[in-house]
């Protein structure tokens, strides 16, 4: 069949959809012309009388033919692809019916780098931001246990992360490495800040409650050595050794004041008063 007879079957079947539809005239009309100019590859079939255009491939061309968009149906699922003037892609709208994928938007800048994609993936929204090079910057998922930002350098390693759970906010930062370095927390029954050092240790903890405030300083084992108090009755001060024994403390409550030194064993050797 010629490509005047493809056109005159279509307009047949176009002229008893008009009588029904005038709107969708318009859109039967644009997809046929389309069709033909761009010989887009795959069946079409259009009936007189019949209101649905069937292809496995559609493309849509400018006026100087340059194609600047396709729908297609691949293996994994049906796939609209929007191309600027140069033909490079853009957008990206697909669906993936494989490993628990789901709908997939993705945008490119003018060299063709993927700069941000939402995705839904077994039924939980991910959003992600990329550079100029690809690498991925920021990502914003909301799942069953509650919303999460990160926040990635040039390496793509993440340094910041925002999380909201049945607990409460956690907001934690890290180095270089990805290892955490600093912690912060506030739930229901207070707050808390916790520093670590480059090998993942924490090394100091300042804590807020409804009975008290702590300040906790860890050597770089781990070992509490320094610990001060403040409740409602007085605060209180303590010195641990290597072992984490108490060696000396000091006490105020109300009026009075209480010194104490101890052995290796934790045992008080000398206290005033």
């Amino acid at each position: 069949m010629t490509t005047e007879e493809r056109l005159e079957t279509l307009e047949r079947g176009l002229s008893a959809a008009k009588r029904r539809n005038k709107y969708l005239l318009i859109g039967l009309v644009l997809l046929a012309v389309g069709w033909v100019f761009t010989s887009t590859t795959g069946t079409l079939h259009a009936q007189a009388g019949d209101n649905i255009i069937r292809a496995e491939r559609f493309e849509l061309v400018d006026s100087r033919g340059n194609v600047r968009a396709t729908l297609t149906v691949r293996d994994e699922g049906p796939m609209l692809l929007l191309l600027d003037e140069n033909g490079s892609p853009r957008a990206v709208l697909a669906m993936s019916d494989q490993d628990k994928g789901g709908p997939a938007l993705a945008l490119y800048d003018e060299n063709g780098t993927r700069r941000a994609g939402l995705n839904l993936l077994d039924d939980v929204p991910v959003l992600d931001l990329c550079d100029e090079n690809g690498k991925g910057r920021a990502g914003l998922s909301v799942s069953d246990k509650g919303p999460a930002l990160a926040l990635s350098d040039e390496n793509g390693t993440s340094r910041a992360g925002l999380t909201v759970s049945d607990k409460g906010p956690e907001l934690s930062l890290a180095d270089e490495n990805g290892t955490s370095r600093a912690g912060l927390t506030a739930t229901d029954n207070g707050s808390g800040l916790v520093l670590v050092d480059e090998n993942g240790t924490g090394r100091a903890l300042l804590a807020v409650s409804d009975v008290d405030t702590m300040l906790h300083l860890w050597d770089e084992n781990g070992t509490d050595r320094a610990a001060l108090s403040v409740l409602d009755n007085g605060t209180m001060l303590y010195l641990a050794d290597e072992n984490g024994t108490s060696r000396a403390g000091v006490a105020v409550r109300d009026v009075r004041t209480r010194l104490s030194l101890c052995d290796e064993n934790g045992r008080t050797i000398w206290s005033a008063p």
